[in-house]
């Protein structure tokens, strides 16, 4: 799965300090803006999306509601299955994203009281992990989207920690993953990415 992820202003990846550059310059003053570091479920954070043909920087909240649990969100999407889910089927056929991360969280649970946090990113890249997005009603009125990061069964360098890990794309893949019109079936042929491990400090 994907609890946590990061957004890091690093000077090997000025991608992503371009990314929470522009999105703070095109939402000064509203809500919407954001800080480098550690992304959680309900937290805004910048996605890209279709717009008409052209790739869009945007924000939204992670996480779609969840209808038997008022305050809980569901923040992930299985690959394998999300065709046959109600809540995302749609969402996965017409209104697809991609969420940019410096790379994602899994934690060691494999000895009692163990709890060593691990960071997997691609080297010196931006690590564009697929999503899908969904517009939800919200209390006192209006509506607010809303995104989850689809999931796959997890590589060898994640698989010892977790049996899943988020779908990232190849940067060569992302207008592809958005466009609409693409079929669905050929979507998900996507290749594991070479992730690199660190243990936090």
């Amino acid at each position: 799965m994907c609890g946590r992820y990061a957004i890091l202003e690093e000077e090997a990846i000025l991608e992503m300090r371009e990314i929470i550059n522009q999105v703070n310059k095109n939402y000064v003053g509203r809500a919407g803006l954001v800080s480098a570091g550690e992304i959680a479920p309900t937290q805004t954070a910048p996605v890209l999306r279709d717009a008409g043909g052209q790739v869009r920087l945007d924000v939204m909240k992670w996480g779609f509601p969840r209808w038997d649990k008022p305050s809980g969100v569901i923040i992930n999407a299985r690959c394998e299955t999300v065709l046959e889910k109600r809540m995302f089927r749609e969402a996965f056929l017409t209104r697809r994203l991609v969420v940019p991360a410096s790379g994602f969280y899994e934690w060691d649970h494999r000895q009692p009281g163990q709890r060593d946090k691990y960071f997997f990113a691609l080297a010196g890249q931006v690590s564009y992990m697929a999503g899908i997005y969904s517009l939800f009603p919200v209390a006192g009125g209006g509506s607010q989207e809303s995104f989850v990061i689809l999931t796959m069964p997890a590589g060898p360098a994640v698989a010892e920690l977790h049996d899943r890990m988020p779908v990232i794309l190849p940067k060569s893949y992302i207008r592809t993953w958005l466009d609409p019109r693409a079929k669905a079936e050929l979507l998900l042929d996507i290749p594991e990415p070479p992730l690199v491990r660190a243990l936090c400090g």
